[in-house]
């Protein structure tokens, strides 16, 4: 539709381009975010002048100041409410596939487990941890010959996905192993998940920490990371106390 628009009606691509600028330019001040990165003597020595060239050096509002941006980590964005309405109208949750020409696929399944406000456990985490490492892998990589098999869980949705890489089953049948995942998980807690003093938990509880930890970070990821950990509001206390659930 862009491209269509350059080509057919410029001037109407312009006077959206000026529209823009002039949202961005009556924004509050205090909605803006600088994300920095670099080791502490470079942000040390250049966080005045960062801040100088936000305050000052940006064009003004144009004569038509923004009230104060709200804290959206707290209260819901005006355009939260419209924005789904329209995504379940447009873009209904359906079950899809599309056909490529290849031997292999590559198939996945989800829902959501936890509705928004809904408390959510870290162990969770580990469940899903202990899926990937242990189901996901004896059965739909060892035995069944797919090249990749993951176990998911979003935080932030309450969303869990199974899924799988270049997978030579077919759907139907990756489908159906999915479908037996709970079944198996509720006979492990039965069984082998409480053996040998519970070393299958003690293991799943070290990987979903190490995965939770990661290792270093190269500079241009660490800045990115910081940058979403800072809109989600998510502080390294919170981090902790997720791991201190996960034990």
């Amino acid at each position: 539709a862009v491209l269509e628009s350059v080509e057919s009606d410029w001037e109407k691509v312009v006077l959206r381009l000026k529209n823009l600028r002039e949202a961005i330019l009556n924004g509050s001040r205090n909605g803006m975010v600088l994300n920095l990165t670099g080791d502490r003597t470079v942000l040390d020595a250049i966080m005045v002048e960062a801040g100088d060239f936000l305050v000052n050096s940006l064009p003004w509002d144009l004569g038509h100041p923004a009230p104060p941006t709200p804290d959206f980590r707290s209260v819901d964005h005006p355009w939260i409410a419209s924005a789904e309405k329209e995504m379940i109208q447009s873009n209904p949750v359906r079950d899809e596939g599309i056909v490529v020409s290849t031997q292999v696929a590559y198939v996945a399944e989800g829902g959501r487990l936890y509705d928004v406000g809904d408390p959510v456990s870290a162990s969770v985490s580990v469940v899903s941890h202990y899926l990937q490492t242990g189901y996901m892998w004896d059965v739909i990589r060892a035995k069944n010959g797919a090249y990749g098999a993951y176990s998911r869980f979003s935080t932030t949705d309450g969303i869990a996905t199974l899924f799988t890489y270049r997978d030579p089953n077919s759907p139907e049948d990756t489908l159906d192993a999915f479908h037996g995942a709970a079944d198996t998980i509720l006979e492990d807690a039965k069984s082998s998940l409480i053996r040998d003093d519970n070393a299958a938990i003690t293991t799943s509880i070290i990987g979903t920490i190490g995965g939770l930890d990661g290792s270093a970070l190269s500079a241009n990821d660490a800045g990115w990371v910081s940058l979403v950990r800072y809109l989600r509001g998510e502080s390294a206390l919170s981090r902790q106390r997720w791991r201190k659930e996960m034990l």
